[in-house]
């Protein structure tokens, strides 16, 4: 964590970027909860559950736009105070039920989200800039670490506030509020640290720059790994949909089956502890043994790990087996992000940052539900069928991935 005393454009932007994802996952707990009191809350709870996850369709395109902005500095300042102004506007409009209200709490959400999306892209040159290349696996290291804690600690928060005030929907926003602002106004202070690369922009087609952007990813990935970038990538989809495909599987089995003999809320808590807590301790620890490894490297680890997982669960074997195996597999998942990040920032020009990262987790957003969804239809159907199948996918990704670490491009 040296680079936070050490940095002052660094220190700034994690400040700023800390109070912007505080801000962001604060209110989209409380926004499903705020659903949940309108007349029909069913459907109102089940729009809000589809208006969280419409901002990822956007994530590209507001990728390519970030790049190819002129003024970041400037924008980055102006548009948390933009959000600020528009929870101002969600607290008084959560003073009532009304659908008219709901629809625009719901369309506020949605540019709120996709502005912290457009900042985070905008921050992007500027870090690049500022930050020395030996230090941007820690710099990203600190970031995944606070995006994190942001994640849990501002749902935590916005249930708290919630609970203490008497579900004053309208507090939660104005928290919400101060927390974009504050987001900003700490840029204010170390503006003239934020500093980047001119940008130049050029007429292109949306699916050109698609194109360019993925091409460019493939340069980077196959003069980094030595190995094939396309069967790299399907690596990783696969294995972000197997693990989004553990809790899946695992929380319909606890309703049989707890976890040590504890309930199904106990058994959910700790298999959720175990996932958060070392993909944190994973993250916060970028100098050791497994974070000097090759990133292929990690993801055969990974696959190794998954299928033992897989074929111990399917054998009836050991609970506390498959849970060290868990805490192991997370842990080594949170070097995945920052090796990644660090590699594109390294390799790539600023006018292709965002756009890279935003493709990168646009793919990486869209596998995990396709796995939750797939394993959850089978759990139902039968639990030890579902980890059979879980087995033979986890098999197909240990072949693909030893392929990899054995091939030479």
């Amino acid at each position: 964590m040296n680079i936070l005393r050490e940095n002052k454009s660094f220190r700034a932007l994690a400040i700023s970027a800390f109070f912007n994802k505080l801000g962001s996952s604060m209110y989209n707990l409380v926004f499903v909860s705020f659903a949940a009191t309108m007349p029909n809350n069913k459907l109102a709870v089940g729009i809000a559950n589809i208006i969280v996850l419409i901002p990822v369709f956007f994530t590209l395109f507001i990728g390519i736009k970030a790049d190819e902005t002129k003024l970041k500095r400037r924008w980055l300042i102006l548009l948390g105070f933009v959000q600020s102004i528009l929870f101002i506007l969600v607290g008084l409009l959560t003073q009532t039920t009304t659908w008219l209200a709901f629809s625009i709490i719901c369309l506020i959400n949605i540019v709120s989200d996709i502005i912290s999306d457009y900042r985070g892209g905008l921050e992007l040159p500027i870090f690049q800039h500022t930050v020395k290349q030996e230090n941007l696996i820690e710099a990203h290291s600190v970031n995944q670490f606070i995006s994190y804690v942001c994640n849990f600690s501002g749902q935590a928060l916005g249930v708290y506030v919630l609970t203490i005030s008497n579900d004053n929907f309208g507090l939660v926003a104005v928290f919400n509020a101060l927390s974009f602002f504050a987001s900003s106004f700490i840029l204010i202070k170390y503006k003239k640290f934020l500093l980047h690369t001119n940008v130049e922009i050029y007429q292109k087609s949306f699916v050109l720059k698609i194109k360019e952007t993925y091409l460019g990813l493939k340069e980077v990935f196959q003069k980094s790994e030595k190995t094939n970038f396309t069967l790299m990538l399907l690596s990783i989809l696969l294995i972000n949909a197997l693990g989004s495909g553990f809790s899946a599987i695992y929380n319909i089995s606890f309703l049989k089956v707890p976890l040590l003999g504890l309930t199904f809320s106990q058994s959910v808590f700790i298999l959720q502890i175990i996932m958060i807590l070392f993909s944190i301790i994973g993250t916060i620890s970028p100098h050791d043994y497994f974070s000097k490894l090759r990133l292929i490297s990690i993801i055969f680890l990974d696959s190794i790990i998954i299928f033992a997982i897989s074929l111990n669960n399917s054998l009836g074997g050991s609970q506390v087996l498959s849970m060290l195996g868990l805490a192991f597999l997370f842990y080594l998942s949170g070097k995945i992000n920052p090796k990644i990040n660090s590699l594109l920032m390294s390799s790539l020009p600023s006018d292709l940052l965002a756009r890279s990262g935003a493709l990168l987790s646009l793919l990486f957003m869209l596998a995990m539900p396709i796995g939750n969804i797939i394993f959850t239809i089978f759990s139902l159907f039968a639990i030890q069928s579902a980890w059979l199948l879980y087995s033979i996918c986890a098999f197909v990704v240990l072949l693909l991935t030893f392929k990899l670490t054995n091939e030479k491009k």
